[in-house]
């Protein structure tokens, strides 16, 4: 298989799986970044809780960012047969 680019990567679709992945993954970004943005809106929350927000966004985020660069290769042969 030839080498990607990573532009080429993201226009690609991915396997089920990681689709699925990369939902979950927004999903848990997105509560994480609202539970670490609620101190600045007034709201106390233990130091704990802040954490674990911090903690979800960074594995949301990294988790949505691996499974948007996975490939479908069954997909990429069809669309690069003549």
């Amino acid at each position: 298989m030839a080498d990607l680019s990573i532009k080429k990567r993201l226009s690609t679709k991915s396997p089920k799986l990681f689709q699925k992945i990369a939902k979950i993954g927004i999903g848990l970004g997105a509560v994480g970044a609202s539970i670490v943005a609620l101190p600045a809106s007034g709201i106390v929350l233990p130091a704990v809780v802040i954490t674990a927000g911090g903690y979800m966004l960074a594995v949301g985020s990294v988790a949505t960012a691996i499974s948007k660069l996975t490939v479908d290769h069954s997909e990429l042969e069809e669309t690069t047969q003549p």
